[in-house]
């Protein structure tokens, strides 16, 4: 079992006696050295910086980081996801659509379910972002209901039972994934498939990548902890791929020189603190994801 005693969040994916404590500028990030996993915790902001929060707060909140899902720039890179999404994940692995119902969860501005259904899908839209939540409905006529993974319950949101449920770039905002778990089994047919995409596992490079970021990724996973967490609710692993980026993901984001200083002083701070040989590459400089489809069988669950 997992020792989470004194973990002031009660993650489950952590065993707190194997932990380090990594710092960035906006987060610290608890890094688990046996599980390989990793959440964050937002620092305390000084009283200067609380105060022009609170004034950004009047007209913001926390998910308009990602306002720019309605920007023309990213529906064009929405547009080229979604052939991408049914090229490499329904046609590879030979996945009928038709007739089918999808749930997309965290599916942004739902260009992606709106392509889906013009195969012949019924496709049902989540989302947390207010602008993106907006534009599905109204612009591409997807439905779509507002989810966020820490307060909500998935089957509380959305109704019905589905035969395809995509979490595409999602799992790294839900810290509670046996209670998210639990809650999507209640929407699952039997045989119906789960594809967890883009799911980033914790690497120095990422952890830097986000620390200017207000808000920042909460929890990453290794794949065998979501294989772990998944078999125990009747999701089985049919197919898996890992990826690497061949470029250093702090890169994309430090352009601007005048960042250079702080990325590399809570670099060598994060060096300092990650060990140097472990089973998990967590001191790597690059961006690693996973890449899972799963199939729900009731009759075979694991207490693993």
């Amino acid at each position: 079992m997992n020792n989470t005693a004194g973990n002031p969040l009660k993650y489950s994916f952590v065993r707190d006696e194997h932990t380090v404590k990594l710092d960035t500028y906006k987060h610290y990030w608890i890094v688990c050295q046996e599980t390989g996993n990793a959440y964050s915790i937002k620092k305390k902001l000084s009283v200067v910086t609380r105060l022009i929060q609170a004034y950004k707060s009047q007209k913001n909140n926390s998910y308009s980081i990602y306002d720019y899902f309605t920007s023309p720039s990213h529906v064009q890179w929405s547009l080229d996801e979604s052939r991408k999404v049914i090229n490499e994940i329904f046609n590879r692995h030979k996945i009928d659509l038709k007739g089918k119902r999808i749930l997309d969860v965290s599916g942004g501005n739902g260009h992606v379910a709106a392509e889906l259904k013009k195969l012949g899908a019924e496709v049902t839209l989540t989302e947390v972002n207010d602008q993106a939540i907006e534009y599905a409905r109204n612009h591409l006529q997807v439905e779509t209901y507002k989810f966020d993974f820490q307060a909500d319950s998935l089957d509380k949101v959305v109704n019905g039972k589905f035969d395809i449920v995509l979490l595409r770039a999602a799992i790294m905002f839900c810290v509670d994934m046996e209670r998210f778990l639990t809650d999507l089994e209640k929407l699952l047919k039997p045989g119906a498939v789960v594809v967890f995409q883009y799911c980033v596992i914790p690497t120095l490079g990422v952890l830097l990548r986000t620390q200017n970021d207000d808000y920042s990724y909460l929890a990453l996973y290794q794949p065998e902890t979501l294989i772990q967490f998944c078999s125990s609710h009747g999701l089985h692993l049919v197919a898996r791929e890992d990826e690497i980026d061949s470029d250093p993901y702090v890169v994309d984001h430090d352009v601007d020189r005048k960042l250079t200083f702080l990325r590399l002083w809570y670099e060598i701070k994060g060096l300092q603190v990650l060990p140097f040989k472990s089973k998990y590459p967590f001191r790597a400089r690059d961006r690693r994801r996973s890449n899972m489809i799963m199939v729900y069988d009731p009759t075979r669950l694991s207490n693993g």
